[in-house]
């Protein structure tokens, strides 16, 4: 709402020679009430712009590749009075750490001992356990493998046991495989049969098994009927 405003002076004359001020109000004032509205005030949209990236981020291996990221934000300035957002992505991604991890081991706990062969003189033992080695950042990553074995001999008493290797033991042959096939249906063939220096084995500087460790025989000695025959000698 505005305000007219109008003034007036003692002036018309002056007051002179001890003569007294005008009397009444050197200003009035009335509102104006017939002026139309004021128009609203008009603003402007601001579009939203994007900050500067920030800095990368730790990565998320420390090899074998890994990812790590980095960040803006739509606020230099924000968008106002319908402005519009940014436009584009706020986070940005980039490989890291891509070389080769170093080789880690990891091994399980040795099971108990286990007897696998009695002698007259003792038994064998033998325990387990797995190793495995991969190249990954961290052991706690690696799925166990392969078995590892070690085996020891011990008294029957059970009193001492030592390491397989430090033992003399002499070899002893396996049961003989069963006969072949006869290599003939008639007139005289051959079978075959082996046996392995495996029960035990030698060790520590034993002896190997005495004797042979294949044999044959012959097989179908009938003659053959037909045209003619054959005798192997």
């Amino acid at each position: 709402m505005a305000v007219r405003t109008r003034k007036r002076t003692c002036g018309n004359p002056e007051p002179a020679f001890g003569g007294k001020s005008c009397v009444g109000l050197d200003r009035t004032e009335i509102y104006c009430t017939s002026n139309p509205p004021c128009p609203s005030l008009s603003v402007s949209p601001i579009d939203g712009q994007w900050s500067e990236w920030s800095a990368w981020e730790e990565c998320s291996a420390p090899c074998n590749r890994g990812m790590q990221l980095r960040r803006r934000r739509c606020d230099n300035p924000s968008p106002q009075n319908d402005g519009r957002d940014c436009v584009g992505c706020n986070v940005e991604y980039q490989n890291c750490n891509s070389q080769l991890c170093q080789e880690e081991r990891r091994s399980s706990h040795w099971s108990p001992w286990l007897i696998h062969n009695l002698t007259k003189d003792g038994n064998y033992q033998q325990r387990f356990r797995f190793v495995c080695r991969a190249q990954v950042p961290d052991s706690r990553l690696i799925r166990v493998g392969p078995v590892k074995t070690e085996e020891r001999f011990c008294t029957a008493d059970g009193a001492n046991c030592i390491d397989k290797a430090y033992i003399g033991n002499d070899g002893d042959w396996s049961e003989w495989t069963t006969w072949s096939s006869c290599s003939a249906t008639c007139g005289v063939g051959v079978q075959h049969r082996k046996r392995a220096c495996d029960n035990p084995r030698p060790s520590g500087g034993g002896s190997d098994c005495m004797g042979e460790s294949a044999e044959e025989r012959s097989c179908n000695l009938q003659q053959c009927t037909g045209l003619y025959s054959r005798t192997v000698y």
